[in-house]
């Protein structure tokens, strides 16, 4: 990997960053207020967290950024307003899934056609809202909404996960198709429909990018009784063999889209920067299991053994060395492709 590409990488993504933080703080906090007030109602101190500390910055920046970049498309003021709205109501569609007792056909009535839906409850009035401006401000409305109505229902298939019996091959679709399913919804959104080999890639990136949070939110899925393929591993050297595998399938999807060379580099980096931090989890679940000896019970662990603290210097090194690691992988799959 190129030092100075990734150094260069690093700083466009902290100025984004900072941007973007901005951005949620002149706009999206005043949005919220606003919606409060036309809705009669309050978001939870938690969902205005997920809101405007994860979800309102990942989605535009890691994500949509990431993206545009890739395809030689860049990001205009209004679709980074969508970008953000995007990151906006993916936290509050979960909360309305989760609380809502609503039926199939309401929530595709919700999706589809939100400006014929009629509630009194905050949380759908606010979703409703925001889904009328993200329906008429899309690329391609119909294939928007079509890719919307694919990710109700794969987040409708999740509540598997809350099955114990549920195997180990199930727990891998679930949490790639998800993950995928996010990313297509953004990308239809503002570019209209994805390529098969777009399609692909993403598939990867976003599965593998789901999979190293759940390794990082273990202690609260295992808290939650939600089963993921972290918190029912029997055996993290096979699963650190698993994330290798699932990388170099990345890199193959990567490395054969039709995008300059440096700017599938420039994508890989912004990418393997969360993706990485998965090994750094992986490398210090073997540990554990040294310790306690294999299989491990993880829902019996506490907090402090499964919380991994990433601004460590001791994981930040780790960090930076699995990334060096992860890139060198992708530019020997490159090279054989070519």
């Amino acid at each position: 990997m190129n030092l100075y590409m990734f150094f260069k990488t690093a700083i466009v993504i902290y100025k984004e960053l900072r941007a973007q933080k901005k951005y949620i703080n002149d706009i999206v906090e005043p949005y919220l207020n606003k919606l409060e007030v036309r809705h009669n109602g309050l978001f939870t101190k938690y969902q205005r967290f997920k809101i405007t500390s994860s979800y309102c910055l990942y989605v535009p920046v890691i994500v949509c950024y990431s993206v545009s970049r890739l395809i030689g498309q860049p990001i205009s003021q209004e679709q980074r307003k969508s970008a953000t709205m995007m990151g906006l109501i993916t936290p509050l569609y979960d909360d309305l899934l989760d609380e809502l007792n609503l039926t199939p056909n309401q929530i595709e009535q919700l999706t589809t056609a939100p400006e014929n839906y009629q509630s009194d409850v905050f949380l759908v009035n606010a979703v409703k809202e925001i889904g009328i401006d993200l329906n008429n401000s899309a690329f391609d409305k119909a294939a928007y909404l079509h890719v919307s109505k694919d990710v109700l229902q794969v987040q409708i298939n999740t509540i598997e996960q809350f099955n114990p019996n549920i195997s180990s091959d199930e727990l891998q679709k679930i949490t790639w198709d998800k993950a995928m399913i996010s990313f297509v919804y953004y990308y239809t959104h503002l570019f209209g429909t994805p390529t098969k080999e777009m399609r692909e890639a993403l598939y990867e990136v976003a599965g593998l990018q789901q999979f190293c949070n759940d390794l990082f939110d273990m202690y609260k899925d295992c808290q939650g009784k939600s089963y993921t393929l972290a918190n029912t591993c029997q055996d993290f050297s096979n699963l650190k063999t698993f994330f290798f595998e699932k990388n170099k399938e990345l890199f193959q999807k990567v490395s054969a889209l039709p995008y300059p060379k440096k700017d599938k580099e420039y994508f890989m980096i912004r990418m393997l920067l969360i993706i990485c931090s998965g090994l750094v989890a992986i490398n210090y679940m073997i540990k554990l299991e040294k310790i306690k000896g294999k299989p491990v019970n993880w829902f019996t662990l506490s907090r402090k053994e499964l919380v991994i603290d990433m601004e460590k210097p001791k994981n930040l090194i780790l960090w930076f060395l699995s990334l060096w690691k992860l890139m060198r992988l992708y530019q020997k799959t490159a090279l054989q492709i070519q």
